[in-house]
C-alpha cells in the first residue's frame, strides 16, 4: 500500500493478504480490482469488484466478478469486509463466487466486469459489459453492455430490455440472443448512475479508457429499460428516433451532447452536501481527476488532480463510497503492481482550495492551501499535485 502525504492518501487495502479481514483467507479473494459501490437496503456496503483470482493464481479459481459487503458505515476508521457472496448466500467466511454470469470462450467473450451500480426503490442494480476481446492498453471491444438486478444481493437475474450490442460483430464472435445494434450504442457500454429529481441519470462512456460522457436518464419507475432512456443534447433532451422540430431529421444518440470530454475512464457520480455540487471522479491518461457541477447537465469545472501518475504510477479506477457527503471524499481504487483495492480519502478543501469565510468544518478543520493546479490535455504528470509518496506498508512486515 503507498503511503501518500497530503491532500489525499491511502488508508488501508481492503482486499487481499494485507486487508485487515484477509480476503484472501477468508473469500478466497487474494487479487481483484475496480470496487463499484453501493447501498444496500439495510445502509451496508456492497463493493462489486472485477476479475478476481485466489492465491494460487489458477485459472480454475479466476472469477469475471465476485461482490462483498460491510455494515461499517465510518469510512474513516477503516474498512472491514464482513461478508461476500458465497454459494450459500451471504456468507462470513467461503469462496467469493461469480454473481454475473459469463461464458467466457476465445474470440467469444473474455471476461463480464461492472462499471456501474445503484440501488433504486430497495432493488439493487449492477451494469456490466461483455468483454470480446483486449486490445493495447486501454483499449478493448465489447460485446454489449447490460444491467442485472436483484432484490435480496443473492439471485441477480439479467434484464434484457437494458442490452445495448457494443459492435456489429460477425457470426464467428456474436453472443447469442443479443438485440440488433443500434448506431450509438457503441457509447453506451460503460456506466455511472445517480438518481435525482425522480430519474436515474446515466453517464455513458464507450469501452476502453479514451472516450467522452454523455448523459441520459430514465424515470425511476422504468429503470433500466432502455427504450425509457432520454438523452441531453446540450440544451433539452430527446428520445432516439424523434424528429428534429427545425429539419425534421430523425434523431440518433449522435445527437446527444458530450458532457465530459475525453479521456474518462472509471467514472463515478455523486452530491456532495460540503460543496454543494456534484462531484465526478474519474481517470485520464495522467492520473486520477476530480470535477465539480452545480447541475449534472454540466457544465462541469476544469479537471482538478486528485493524484497523478507521477505519484502513484499504476493507479486505476476511483468509486466513489456513498454515503459520505462531507469534506472528506472516501473511494475505492487499485494498483495494477498490487492487484487489490485500497480505500482511499481525498480532503475536498485542501485540493479545490477554501471559500472566501475559511470556514472550519465539524472537526474543526480549516483549508490553509490554495487550490491544487488544473488538470487536462496538458497536464504533466511529472508537475507537483500537491502529494508526496514516501514509501509503502508491506503487508509481509506486519
Amino acid at each position: 500500500m503507498p503511503i501518500i502525504r497530503g491532500h489525499t492518501e491511502a488508508l488501508q487495502l481492503i482486499t487481499g493478504p494485507g486487508s485487515p479481514g484477509r480476503t484472501d483467507h477468508a473469500f478466497g479473494v487474494a487479487g481483484t480490482d475496480l470496487g463499484v459501490a453501493l447501498s444496500d437496503t439495510e445502509g451496508r456496503l456492497m463493493l462489486v469488484f472485477g476479475d478476481t483470482v485466489a492465491c494460487d493464481g489458477s485459472t480454475a479459481d479466476w472469477r469475471s466478478n465476485t461482490i462483498v459487503r460491510t455494515g461499517d458505515p465510518e469510512y474513516g476508521d477503516g474498512l472491514d469486509i464482513d461478508e461476500a457472496l458465497t454459494e450459500d448466500g451471504w456468507s462470513e467466511r467461503g469462496r467469493a463466487v461469480e454473481f454475473i454470469d459469463t461464458p467466457r470462450g476465445p474470440g467469444r467473450e473474455r471476461t463480464v466486469v461492472p462499471t456501474g451500480a445503484i440501488t433504486v426503490r430497495g432493488i439493487h442494480y449492477v451494469d456490466y459489459v461483455s468483454v470480446r476481446d483486449w486490445g493495447d492498453p486501454g483499449e478493448w471491444t465489447t460485446n454489449y453492455a447490460g444491467t442485472v438486478r436483484s432484490d435480496d444481493g443473492v439471485d441477480w437475474t439479467l434484464v434484457e430490455e437494458s442490452l445495448r450490442t457494443g459492435d456489429r460483430p460477425s457470426a464467428q464472435t456474436r453472443v447469442a440472443g443479443l438485440p440488433r445494434f443500434r448506431d450509438g450504442d457503441e457509447k453506451l457500454q460503460m456506466s455511472a448512475f445517480i438518481e435525482h429529481d425522480g430519474y436515474v441519470y446515466r453517464f455513458s462512456t464507450p469501452s476502453g479508457r479514451d472516450g467522452s460522457a454523455i448523459l441520459g436518464r430514465a424515470p425511476v419507475d422504468d429503470f433500466p429499460d432502455e427504450s425509457a432512456f432520454t438523452y441531453f443534447d446540450g440544451e433539452n433532451w430527446f428520445s432516439p428516433g424523434d424528429r428534429n422540430p427545425d429539419t425534421g431529421v430523425e434523431l440518433g444518440l449522435d445527437a446527444a451532447a458530450t458532457v465530459i470530454e475525453n479521456p474518462v475512464s472509471g467514472l463515478s457520480v455523486t452530491w456532495n452536501e460540503h460543496l454543494g455540487r456534484f462531484i465526478a471522479l474519474h481517470q485520464t491518461g495522467e492520473g486520477l481527476v476530480l470535477r465539480t457541477a452545480e447541475a449534472l447537465t454540466g457544465p462541469w469545472s476544469a479537471e482538478r488532480m486528485v493524484l497523478d501518475t507521477g505519484t502513484v504510477r499504476d493507479l486505476h479506477g476511483g468509486f466513489i463510497l456513498p454515503g459520505d457527503s462531507g469534506r472528506d471524499l472516501y473511494f475505492v481504487a487499485t494498483t495494477w503492481s498490487n492487484y487489490n483495492v485500497l480505500l482511499m480519502r481525498t480532503d475536498l478543501d485542501e485540493l479545490l482550495g477554501p471559500d472566501s469565510a475559511e470556514r472550519p468544518d465539524s472537526r474543526g478543520r480549516i483549508s490553509r492551501t490554495g487550490p491544487r493546479p488544473a488538470a487536462g490535455r496538458d497536464y504533466d504528470p511529472s508537475r507537483d499535485d500537491g502529494l508526496e509518496a514516501v514509501g509503502v506498508v508491506d503487508y509481509r512486515d506486519q
